[in-house]
């Protein structure tokens, strides 16, 4: 969960940096498919839902995003 919470905090900081120098740049916070499904199912899926952060999950094995 401190994991989680780092990523976050870090995502927040830079999103916010991003909005004030270079506004036209959406930032998204990568996760692999397994994190995306079980950490951010349960503990993430509220600031998803809020739009605080933005998830794309990916499979490192075959290199694509999943969603």
């Amino acid at each position: 969960m401190q994991d989680l919470q780092e990523a976050i905090s870090q995502f927040v900081l830079y999103n916010q940096l991003l909005k004030r120098y270079e506004s036209e740049r959406k930032l998204y916070l990568a996760v692999t498919d397994e994190i995306g499904t079980s950490v951010f199912e349960e503990a993430g899926q509220i600031l998803i839902e809020d739009s605080i952060i933005q998830v794309v999950t990916f499979d490192p094995l075959q290199e694509k995003i999943v969603r």
